[in-house]
């Protein structure tokens, strides 16, 4: 399988990176959640691979809500 697309935010520290992808669908978070789920954790499954030992937290900014969504793996 292969995927083309671009994290939107990425930081890292000595124990974790965190993830945000902005969004802007006009729909509730939790369909946000569903939507991006796929997407967002093929991006954690590759920053699990550079930062093997980094705890990777993944969030979709809903830009509709102005709120954090979290996605799990």
């Amino acid at each position: 399988l292969r995927m083309h697309g671009a994290m939107d935010f990425v930081a890292v520290s000595e124990s974790q990176v965190l993830l945000i992808d902005y969004k802007t669908d006009s729909v509730p978070p939790a369909e946000i959640a569903r939507r991006y789920r796929d997407q967002l954790n093929a991006y954690r499954q590759a920053l699990q691979i550079l930062y093997p030992d980094h705890e990777i937290r993944v969030y979709a900014w809903s830009l509709h809500a102005n709120d954090s969504v979290l996605i799990t793996p």
